[in-house]
């Protein structure tokens, strides 16, 4: 092979392993991770107090003829995944993606009084509350202090109820917000 074949093909070859490097360096130090794809052991090797536990809440509420009943649940994941690419460009933070709750109460639906569409599926208020309250205090008991819901529904009932459910948080275990935009 002549000297410049030569120059060419190292080249070539160390732009290929710099680029592999770079794909598997950001995917290694990524510091975002999926709570359903976690087993026991990497969910209890997190720091604990440098973590911070994303859930995201999605509705199923009808959206007229033209938007998919889960439409909330789309901006939701796209807010998620915006948070937490911004939170791990903080230095030794890391973010655990809870997967999506598709419940609220408060659905559009009940402007005008009518209860009744295809497409929405919510839970009573208090119930929507409890699931939180409990969500919450096993995260706090397993020593989570960070934890942000993600919504995207805008009805008043449903984030009082959530505001209430970070209330009883907050004031047992650690910081929990609700981030919207």
């Amino acid at each position: 092979m002549n000297s410049v074949a030569l120059r060419v093909t190292c080249r070539f070859t160390l732009l290929l392993l710099f680029g592999f490097t770079m794909i598997f360096a950001t995917r290694a130090f990524a510091q975002i991770y999926n709570l359903k794809e976690m087993n026991t052991e990497q969910i209890k090797a997190l720091d604990r107090e440098k973590t911070v536990v994303l859930l995201p809440v999605g509705i199923l509420e009808e959206h007229g003829p033209y938007l998919p009943s889960g439409s909330d649940a789309y901006i939701t994941d796209r807010r998620t995944s915006d948070l937490a690419n911004a939170l791990v460009e903080r230095s030794g933070w890391k973010v655990l993606i809870f997967p999506l709750i598709p419940l609220g109460t408060g659905p559009a639906n009940t402007v005008g009084r009518k209860y009744v569409f295809p497409g929405s599926y919510t839970v009573r208020p208090a119930t929507l509350r409890t699931i939180f309250m409990d969500l919450g205090t096993d995260l706090g008991e397993q020593g989570f202090r960070w934890i942000f819901i993600v919504n995207a529904h805008l009805g008043v009932s449903h984030n009082r109820i959530l505001n209430q459910a970070g209330d009883y948080f907050r004031d047992t275990a650690a910081i929990w917000l609700i981030w919207r935009r």
